[in-house]
């Protein structure tokens, strides 16, 4: 049984002065005393961020409505653990040919946003984070997909919100490489 939880916003929403915000949100909601017996992960990309969990219907559901119910109620006081990791995970680099060509193609704005280092990790507070992720991780701003019929374990508690358009992809002015 596979569960699949996303939520329209990414690094090309981000921008440099707050880069890293979604993926701190991402790993803040993620709970670090998650259960073993459904096996789970979570990934902010481009334009989206998701939370994963397949094995048991009933472990999997669990796992997926302890996720909405963290982004609901942050645990803010792990903020300084959880950029701590990323910014390790950061330096182990990574990007590839398709982030330095996103950043050639949309410079230092949305789409390109993607080739830079994660610099609103340094000054991002507890405030920062809990407003962007009210605005952003909402039902309204959220697909569930799942392989078979719900658990009956399977409540989100997710706040009403708005639905985010996908940013625009505006390329920079002048010749190409």
């Amino acid at each position: 049984y596979f569960l699949f939880l996303m939520f329209r916003v990414g690094r090309a929403d981000e921008e440099l002065t707050n880069a890293g915000i979604t993926h701190l949100v991402e790993h803040l909601a993620f709970p670090h005393d998650h259960s073993a017996d459904a096996t789970s992960n979570g990934a902010t990309t481009l334009t989206d961020t998701r939370f994963y969990a397949w094995g048991n219907a009933d472990d999997a559901a669990g796992f997926i409505a302890r996720i909405a119910s963290s982004l609901s109620r942050l645990p803010l006081d792990r903020i300084n653990q959880q950029r701590s990791i990323i910014l390790t995970e950061e330096a182990a680099g990574g990007g590839g040919a398709s982030t330095e060509l996103l950043t050639e193609r949309y410079g230092a704005q949305r789409h390109g946003v993607v080739g830079f280092r994660q610099l609103g990790l340094h000054k991002l507070g507890p405030g920062d984070v809990a407003e962007w992720s009210a605005r952003y991780f909402s039902a309204d701003n959220a697909v569930l997909c799942a392989t078979g019929p719900p658990s009956g374990r399977l409540a989100l508690e997710l706040p009403r919100g708005r639905r985010t358009p996908l940013p625009l992809a505006k390329p920079v002015e002048g010749p190409l490489p």
